[in-house]
């Protein structure tokens, strides 16, 4: 039986409590008269997983407990311990809602109990007391988003892939490196190659220090085929790709296939300080993949027709698939697969370039850029998900404008519908390059958006945020940064839109109800689910946006604006942690059930039923939630909107 303590001791365990012992001493009082005290005995429960919520926060001030699960067949696990300093009871202690798991001493516990009302009031008016719980929370959320990563690979039947995600490139590579020196003949090298087996040789210096690389594409190109200048006595310098690309040898394998993509290269030269150590190819890496997964540079790289399209797209899935069973971190997949979509994206621009040139259109008129926007624009595009394009081309002469509006549009509609063919649907609100709306000369997208910004109508409001994240990728990419900044200009000193873009970004609450429990669908094929999008993920980005137009930075990924934020002290840094983990939590969620969802054929929709989830899942959602919930009154507060709706 647990048994109270006199209330004369309480004071003195309290200041030996952090944060409790940072409070002045006036507030320290009032709260030693509204807490309680007990000790439990060891073995004893504090509560048991089921129970009722009691309204508090229990903190240890000696002793310790062990936190206990029971899943679905009666096995009970120890998950967590707490020790002096904790605190537990927090995932209910301010709703009526039941414990998700037990709590039960270890030894002599003595534990203060702090009633919800005493601790929110604590929370709201002492930021020290906050920070220091926002801390926890986060610590807490990161370990279960590393449990969650490190488990993701265990449905055997979606992820297939055996791990090498993570393994360093010194297991990996080819060693020892066959060099030959700059000043060898092409013949000798080939003749190297042959003897070898092998399809590369590094050209070294006098010092043994890599200069270049010869292969045997090189050879056929620049030898063979551009004439008599190029001989097989030709040295091996006048022959040899200069630009190598240089990795190290405690690289991991899904840098070094960032690092692929990123230069469009088939081969990296890896070093161990300034000695040569080893090559690999992009052949090599993907043999060293289980199945054989076969990895895209090639496929896009040799993209010519349609008919590839279809099957381009299905290896881009096969490969997510590897990422997420390689326990690659939602932060990884993204930049990995926002790559891959670019140069899918710029392969099939090239093409229908050249088609527009057959067809007897000619080459583009003017310079022009295609951008993108939505989670392609920011990013976090994993799936092939809805398009959201657009066009931006070179200021012509009036009587020229129907004529170079006319081709783009053409050029627009042709990617468009390459695009569709490679898995990525047509936006349903027609916000694609193929629509006048978003195709047109600068001046004119120029001229929209200071529309946009002196109507704020709400249809204005929806096309500024779907606008503002938008990210140049193929073309004139200068053209995309002239409309950033003049955007940034127009749009971020109105505090006119700025206030609205506050309202609609912070109006709506997450989907917990006043106890803190979920809030779900009511009826609907979806019934009993959260729109992890909709209700959650975008009201994060939405209020990092307004942020990051206030304060002119020009990053469009969530995350990068995030930190840009912090580094310039506009969010404290326990907060940017604490926003951070939960939207990767959140993505990451997101990104696995949408993923199963494609196995059993179904269309991925960013549903998520929250029963299906563990309890340690559940509470690691509902912390997200919070995270989310704390940054919307943060964003009305600091830039003056009170919550709404």
């Amino acid at each position: 039986m647990a048994r109270e303590v006199n209330i004369f001791n309480t004071t003195e365990l309290l200041e030996k409590i952090h944060p409790f012992n940072e409070l002045p001493g006036s507030l320290l009082g009032d709260v030693v008269k509204q807490v309680r005290v007990k000790t439990f005995p060891k073995g004893a429960y504090i509560f048991r997983q089921g129970e009722a919520g009691r309204g508090y926060l229990y903190f240890i001030s000696r002793g310790s407990a062990e936190v206990l699960v029971e899943n679905e067949k009666g096995t009970v696990s120890v998950v967590s311990h707490r020790h002096e300093q904790d605190f537990f009871g927090e995932t209910v202690f301010m709703t009526e809602k039941n414990y998700p798991g037990s709590v039960r001493a270890r030894e002599e516990m003595t534990c203060v109990l702090v009633p919800n009302t005493v601790f929110e009031h604590l929370i709201d008016k002492q930021p020290g007391f906050a920070k220091h719980f926002i801390k926890v929370t986060t610590n807490r959320m990161r370990s279960l988003y590393e449990e969650l990563v490190e488990g993701q690979s265990a449905d055997t039947e979606l992820f297939t892939e055996t791990p090498v995600f993570r393994r360093r490139l010194g297991e990996i590579m080819v060693s020892p490196v066959i060099t030959c020196k700059a000043d060898e003949t092409v013949h000798s090298v080939a003749q190297t190659m042959k003897d070898h087996g092998i399809s590369s040789v590094i050209i070294v210096d006098g010092d043994n220090r890599p200069i270049g690389l010869l292969t045997e594409r090189d050879l056929v190109r620049r030898v063979l085929v551009q004439g008599a200048d190029y001989r097989p006595d030709l040295p091996a310098r006048k022959a040899m790709n200069p630009k190598l690309v240089v990795v190290t040898v405690n690289d991991f394998f899904y840098e070094a296939l960032l690092v692929l993509v990123k230069n469009q290269a088939t081969h990296l030269v890896v070093m161990d300080e300034d000695k040569l150590v080893g090559i690999i190819s992009l052949r090599h890496m993907i043999k060293t993949r289980s199945t054989g997964t076969l990895w895209l540079s090639d496929k896009v790289r040799e993209l010519s027709s349609k008919k590839d399209l279809p099957s381009a797209g299905q290896e881009i899935d096969s490969f997510l698939n590897g990422l997420v069973a390689e326990k690659a971190s939602i932060n990884e997949i993204f930049e990995i697969m926002a790559n891959i979509h670019d140069r899918l994206t710029r392969r099939i621009l090239k093409l229908c370039e050249e088609e527009m040139i057959r067809e007897g259109y000619g080459p583009p008129p003017v310079d022009y850029c295609w951008f993108e926007m939505g989670s392609s624009g920011r990013k976090e595009q994993a799936l092939r998900t809805d398009q959201d394009n657009g066009i931006i081309y070179e200021t012509v002469p009036p009587e020229y404008s129907d004529l170079a509006m006319t081709y783009f549009l053409r050029l627009g509609n042709k990617v468009v519908d390459w695009l569709a063919l490679s898995g990525f649907k047509r936006c349903k609100g027609n916000v694609m390059a193929n629509n006048p709306d978003w195709c047109m000369a600068l001046d004119k997208w120029e001229e929209l958006v200071e529309a946009w910004t002196r109507r704020g109508r709400p249809e204005d409001i929806r096309k500024l945020t779907i606008f503002l994240d938008f990210r140049g990728i193929y073309g004139k990419l200068s053209l995309a940064a002239r409309l950033r900044e003049h955007a940034m200009r127009t749009v971020g000193p109105s505090k006119y839109i700025i206030n609205l873009l506050i309202e609609d970004g912070t109006g709506y609450r997450v989907p917990l109800n006043l106890w803190g429990g979920f809030m779900t669908e009511k009826s609907g094929p979806n019934r009993g689910g959260i729109n992890l999008k909709n209700s959650a993920c975008i009201h994060l980005v939405n209020c990092l946006r307004i942020f990051s137009l206030r304060y002119d930075i020009r990053e469009t990924p969530t995350l990068a604006r995030l930190a840009a934020l912090v580094q310039l002290d506009i969010i404290p840094q326990g907060d940017g942690e604490y926003f951070e983990a939960a939207y990767q939590t959140l993505m990451h969620l997101r990104l696995l059930e949408n993923l199963k969802k494609v196995k059993e054929n179904k269309a991925p929709d960013n549903f998520i039923d929250p029963r299906r989830l563990s309890k340690r899942e559940q509470g690691m959602l509902k912390d997200a939630f919070q995270a989310i919930t704390r940054l919307q009154k943060i964003t009305s507060t600091y830039l003056g909107w009170p919550l709404l709706r």
